[in-house]
């Protein structure tokens, strides 16, 4: 099922206010996670990435451009992606207000995205770790009333 206009929105409404709490996350990022979103191996696969996607060869991403990257982080979502969502992308990300993204804004953008999975990742561990600690609980509870 390809889903909406009003689902895209929503998540680029997610992705904005995500960045704009980015600062106050970072602190609580383990020190392996900061250095290596600071090392200079991942700047080169930043570096690699955006001239892959940069067809016209012009150090700028266009949102034509983008469109195979946000419809891969789209996928699982069966979203219909177009240029004008694309759009919509980069200006969460264009600093320089220009309409297109650079390298710098294609890297910031990366960190962003490996950030929000991590944290994804750990609400997931916690939310599991919840789910023993209440089974254990509600198993000791049932054999404590018999």
């Amino acid at each position: 099922v390809i889903l909406g206009k009003q689902q895209i929105l929503k998540i680029m409404e997610a992705l904005k206010s995500g960045f704009d709490e980015l600062a106050s996350i970072i602190p609580f990022l383990p020190a392996k996670l900061i250095l290596e979103l600071q090392s200079e191996a991942f700047n080169a696969a930043c570096e690699e990435d955006f001239k892959a996607l940069d067809w016209d060869e012009n150090g700028k991403l266009a949102p034509n451009e983008l469109i195979p990257l946000v419809q891969h982080l789209c996928q699982s979502q069966n979203l219909a992606v177009t240029e004008d969502h694309c759009r919509q992308f980069i200006d969460i990300f264009d600093f320089e207000h220009d309409g297109v993204m650079s390298l710098a804004e294609f890297a910031l953008f990366s960190r962003f995205m490996i950030i929000m999975a991590y944290i994804s990742a750990e609400e997931s561990l916690i939310e599991q770790s919840t789910e023993i600690v209440e089974e254990v609980y509600d198993h000791v509870a049932v054999e404590e009333l018999l």
